[in-house]
């Protein structure tokens, strides 16, 4: 039987940013039902234990002079094992797990996702001493990057698999923060984890992985060519052979109308035309004028230029203008 340490810095419906936790919280189980054993490895972020039942302990043991306890649960809706990282770090620490209420980045990210990722190549390579130990390690995103390239300093390494959520986030820190968090020194070269005189933690993933993922084929193409690549297409063109991208897909059990209790009205292949209750009732919630003779146009995600946003917004006067009603949702710049 595979086994396979999954870690992620979110998963759904723990906590959830981004289309990392939809992934982290449906993939994994879907691994599990094929006959693999999985662990999901997450942050015990504050509000996430404080949820949860009591837990059961895993382990406690050391990683770079920091002691560190896991403790395990199920993911919610599931019977995946998901084990927590505690420490004060994510454990004290209430809110957005990457920024403060200003929307500034937490000033001990660097610090606080290494751990993560330490404790996440300490699982892997067998020094944290469990009785359980990965043949692949599976980490997602620039939080958990350099668990990859710190596997490569044990002779008992796994096979890893890094994947791409998102390559504009590339967990940038400077060469002081580098220098205190302690990191091997060759890791400071532009083979490694040094990018344009900063530290890049995504960069862990995109060297040192036995494979790269992206969310779509799309996607794997795009960050292989400026702009897409973010000075990083150099690298992945080298590691093209190595990069795959597999497309996203949906978790049917949730993304159903025909269950869905937020709609208002639900419906399936024989009955869509309850749509058109449902685009009723969203008008009404809105107060937005019970027109069904003009388009009902809805963006739902974070409002940010990768998302497309800038697409729409020179656009925008001249779509009002018609005859067409807007719905947005979201937060972002």
């Amino acid at each position: 039987m595979e086994r396979i340490l999954f870690a992620a810095s979110e998963a759904y419906p723990l906590i959830k940013t981004g289309g990392l936790a939809d992934v982290a919280g449906s993939l994994p189980e879907v691994l599990r039902q094929q006959g693999m054993d999985v662990r999901l490895l997450l942050p015990g972020y504050q509000h996430i234990l404080d949820s949860l039942k009591p837990p059961t302990r895993i382990a406690e043991f050391e990683v770079a002079g920091i002691q560190v306890k896991v403790v395990a649960t199920r993911l919610p809706g599931t019977e995946l094992e998901t084990w927590l990282l505690v420490h004060p770090f994510f454990s004290q620490r209430p809110g957005n797990p990457y920024h403060d209420t200003a929307g500034n980045p937490w000033p001990d990210n660097a610090d606080r996702f290494l751990l993560l990722s330490r404790v996440a190549a300490a699982i892997a390579t067998g020094e944290a001493g469990l009785d359980w130990r990965p043949d692949v390690l599976h980490c997602n995103d620039w939080h958990t990057g350099p668990a990859i390239a710190l596997t490569h300093l044990s002779e008992q390494r796994p096979r890893t698999v890094f994947t791409v959520h998102s390559l504009a986030h590339m967990g940038l820190f400077d060469r002081a923060t580098f220098d205190r968090l302690s990191l091997p020194e060759h890791f400071w070269q532009d083979s490694a984890l040094e990018y344009y005189g900063q530290c890049s933690f995504i960069k862990g993933g995109l060297v040192y992985a036995d494979y790269i993922t992206t969310v779509s084929p799309t996607y794997a193409g795009e960050i292989c060519e400026s702009p897409g690549g973010m000075g990083l297409e150099g690298l992945l063109r080298q590691r093209r052979e190595r990069l795959v991208g597999i497309l996203n897909g949906i978790d049917s059990g949730v993304w159903n109308p025909a269950t869905d209790p937020y709609l208002e009205y639900r419906y399936g292949p024989e009955t869509v035309a309850a749509k058109a209750l449902n685009r009723s009732a969203l008008q009404s919630a809105l107060g937005l004028a019970p027109r069904d003779d003009c388009p009902l146009v809805g963006i739902v995600g974070r409002l940010v230029e990768q998302k497309g946003l800038e697409l729409i917004l020179p656009l925008l006067n001249e779509i009002l203008a018609s005859s067409v009603q807007l719905v947005v949702l979201g937060t972002g710049d």
